[in-house]
């Protein structure tokens, strides 16, 4: 939704938006005195309801917008669910002033986090995450998380329940379309379901997008446009559409477009981040520059090779050349491409260097691995 159309809703109200001041956190996302609205998420009975949100629908959608993070920049919240729908508004310094401390939250649901511009602290369990646009996390039940900006972003969140996942998986199970029935089979109906078996798993899921590739930032888009669409002009059929949008963007980050990874929290958090390092080498065969790690994880270029240098023992170009170089035995065990051209598309422009390097490391030519590789014993 653009900040037109947020402007609009919030014209098309019969209040001015609500002011949240966190001493009432309880209507975060909830009209006041509404303690009965599908909106109203948190525990009414809890003598923890700030901090223990429920829903009363099946999913709830909430999309949030930040302009900044300065004492003059606005945190928009829009929350839809049904055919209610409710939009409340703060200051942005004040949600980042207090969202280690206030705003730590739990909740019996499952909250897809998507993040669609921008880029969003999440602390969970104590450990800060960053994630940029494109990115996304599923956090489990029951662990204590909150958000906040480093920058101006837009957000969406996905509130799913135990009743929905069911509903969504006897579906996929039965169903004669072949990409359905693979998001059953997906590693987040996997992780879904060994928390409804075993509840109170400590981990979550981490979605990072491939390699510049702008296809999963637009699908993301446009899915999340229509989702929008429906819930706030809703329309006879806007049920079915909305449980349709919502399964496109779980299909979608359970695609080759995206790595996943469980985060169990026992890893230190540096640890994810060689991860996140490592997905990015194998995608590109290590031939990626410190200046893009940097872009595509949002981390300083030198933090990283000291991530990298801690649990690998390399440098950042010393940790992507293992992958090159894995990529180049590949080639010359499966295919029959010269060795010039395999040193092409290994990304080495300069022919001699790529021998070089190879002989130090396997301390043998190349056209001497490949013999050894397709002799009978295979000893390379």
């Amino acid at each position: 939704m653009s900040d037109q159309e947020m402007s609009r809703f919030q014209r098309s109200q019969e209040t001015e938006p609500q002011e949240t001041p966190h001493s009432s956190l309880g209507y975060f996302y909830s009209p006041d005195g509404v303690e009965n609205s599908v909106l109203h998420i948190h525990h009414s009975d809890s003598a923890f309801s700030r901090f223990f949100y429920q829903i009363q629908e099946s999913y709830q959608i909430t999309y949030e917008t930040v302009s900044g993070t300065g004492a003059e920049d606005r945190l928009n919240v829009l929350t839809l669910s049904g055919d209610q729908s409710f939009l409340s508004q703060e200051s942005a310094l004040q949600h980042n002033n207090f969202f280690r401390t206030e705003l730590q939250h739990y909740h019996d649901y499952y909250e897809l986090m998507i993040v669609l511009d921008g880029t969003v602290i999440n602390e969970i369990e104590g450990k800060d995450y960053r994630y940029p646009a494109g990115s996304a996390c599923l956090i489990n039940r029951g662990l204590r998380h909150a958000e906040g900006f480093a920058s101006a972003a837009k957000i969406l969140f996905i509130g799913l329940s135990a009743e929905y996942i069911r509903e969504l998986e006897d579906f996929c199970r039965s169903s004669r379309i072949e990409s359905e029935r693979q998001l059953f089979e997906s590693p987040m109906l996997h992780f879904i379901r060994r928390d409804l078996k075993e509840p109170g798993g400590r981990s979550y899921l981490d979605f990072f997008p491939a390699w510049q590739n702008e296809q999963p930032y637009r699908l993301l888009h446009d899915s999340t446009e229509e989702l929008l669409a429906a819930l706030f002009r809703p329309f006879c059929g806007s049920s079915y559409m909305v449980r349709a949008k919502i399964a496109e963007i779980l299909s979608l980050l359970n695609s080759p477009f995206y790595h996943c990874a469980n985060i169990e929290l026992a890893m230190n958090k540096d640890y994810l981040l060689f991860s996140r390092v490592t997905s990015f080498m194998e995608e590109r065969a290590g031939r990626i520059t410190r200046d893009e790690l940097s872009r595509v994880t949002n981390y300083s270029a030198d933090y990283l090779n000291r991530i990298v240098k801690k649990y690998a023992g390399l440098s950042l170009y010393d940790y992507g050349m293992l992958f090159c170089f894995k990529k180049a035995e590949q080639y010359l065990k499966s295919s029959d491409l010269p060795v010039s051209e395999i040193a092409v598309q290994c990304g080495f422009t300069n022919k001699t260097h790529f021998y070089r390097q190879f002989e130090t490391r396997y301390h043998m030519t190349p056209s001497a691995y490949r013999k050894a590789a397709l002799s009978p014993d295979g000893n390379a």
